[in-house]
This record gives structure tokens, sequence and C-alpha cells, in this order.
């Protein structure tokens, strides 16, 4: 981590950095759970000491970061400079047409809106729209594309990887969009290839000596926990009137469960 590099932090390593290391988007990333965390809690006083302090800082190095985008002139900002972490130094995704449809990348970083985070699976036009005068997409037409971009990005075995996790995460990106088949197949050919005798989830199942890494360990549960929230979620919305105002799906339940009671 450098500090006030160019008048603010940022990331850097030696060697390739530009390319897989200088990322300071992922901390925008990491303040999901914060919130996340916060959400769950209702933990006040830790908002206030620690979690409040990590959403603002990063949200004000972000904003040194944008800048008009001059090439489309459609009154948006953009990240300037920008890379895609561990794939290639530049890239445009979603706002200019590079994206090859055989790059078969473990990375899904491009739809980190539809899981883990929220922006893509709970697309809204009335309040993510362009502005007037713009092209506006609507949710069906946000999924659509979001869908093609998964089939496009492969099954999690190609020649940049072979890891677990990037089964898992393709797993739970197809329970969000309610993709059974894709989400199982996923999921079952995680355990097939990634998974040793002992569960543990192996780097590259391919290697005469393979390492342990933890993260498809953790995202098996989370894959399945999304596919159950998604189960429950269709089910609640089939025999109860919709939620208002600005609870969560789980507050709905519980008030719902409790009025049942």
């Amino acid at each position: 981590m450098d500090m006030k590099t160019f008048g603010h932090t940022g990331m850097k390593l030696s060697g390739n950095s530009a390319q897989w290391a200088d990322y300071p988007e992922s901390a925008v990333w990491m303040m999901l759970h914060v919130w996340d965390h916060f959400d769950y809690t209702n933990d006040v006083a830790w908002f206030q000491a620690q979690g409040w302090p990590l959403l603002k800082g990063v949200a004000s190095f972000h904003l040194d970061k944008l800048i008009p985008d001059e090439k489309f002139n459609d009154l948006t900002l953009v990240v300037a400079p920008c890379n895609s972490p561990e794939q290639v130094p530049i890239t445009l995704e979603w706002k200019v047409d590079m994206d090859s449809p055989t790059d078969t990348h473990r990375h899904l970083s491009h739809l980190i809106g539809l899981y883990p985070g929220y922006a893509l699976s709970s697309y809204d036009s009335s309040i993510q729209a362009p502005p007037k005068g713009h092209t506006t997409y609507t949710k069906s037409q946000v999924l659509a594309a979001t869908e093609t971009s998964l089939i496009h990005r492969g099954n999690g075995t190609a020649a940049d990887g072979d890891a677990g996790w990037e089964k898992v995460w393709r797993a739970a990106s197809w329970a969000q969009l309610g993709n059974a088949s894709q989400f199982y197949h996923e999921l079952t050919y995680a355990v097939e290839r990634n998974y040793g005798s002992n569960l543990f989830s192996l780097y590259d199942p391919l290697d005469a000596d393979p390492i342990f890494q933890i993260d498809a360990n953790f995202g098996f549960p989370a894959a399945v926990l999304q596919a159950y929230e998604g189960h429950l979620r269709n089910r609640f919305e089939r025999e109860s009137p919709p939620c208002s105002g600005g609870l969560c799906w789980a507050n709905c339940l519980l008030v719902h469960n409790l009025t049942k009671a």
C-alpha cells in the first residue's frame, strides 16, 4: 500500500502489479462486507467507530478518481485509470464492448453487482438509469446481459485456472439468477474436481502435491445459502403480499411469521 500517491492512497506491488495487484476497487468490494455486518447486527456503536470511517474513506478515495466521460459525453462519471484484476492492464467492461466472447477467465469481477453485490440483481431503472435522453435498460435486459456474460466465462476450468472458488462463485451467480440446473452443475463440478478426500479445497487439482486454498470452502456454503435465500424469497412472494418500505426480506419473513403465530 502506497500512502498519498498522486495525492491519495493507492495500492501497488512490484513486477506486473498493473495487471493484477493494482486493484484499488477491491476496497469497494470489501465495503459490502462492512455494510452487511452493520445491516445484520445493527451495532450502531461499531458502525460509528469503525464501519462509517471505512466507508467514508473508500468513498472519498474513489471520488478523487471519477472524471466526466468525454468519449460518450453522456453526463456520467468514469473511473480513470481503470483496470480489471488479474486479467489485462486496461479494460472498459460494459461501457465499451472490448470483451471477447471466448474469454473464459476465472474471475467474474465485472459481475460483482450480481453476486455478492446487488447492483445488477436488484437493478432498478428508476434509480440506476442514465440521465434523461440516454438509453435506459430494463431489469430483464440487464439480467439477460449478465447471464450472457456468465455463460461466456465458462464453467470455471480454463487455461488461466482451475480452482474451486471460481466454480462456487459461478454457482452462487447462477443461484442469484434463479437457474437451478446451472447452480447444481457448478456446485457438484467443484466437489468432483477441486475437493480432496478430506473436503479441503485444492487450488490446482492436477498438481502432484496440490495446495489447500480455503476460498472454495467458504464459497460453497455461501452459494448454497444464496440458493436457499432465493427459494425462500420466491416462496414468500407467492404466499404473501409484497413487502413495503425499507424492510429487507429477512425482516419481512420475521414479521410475516410473527403475525401468523
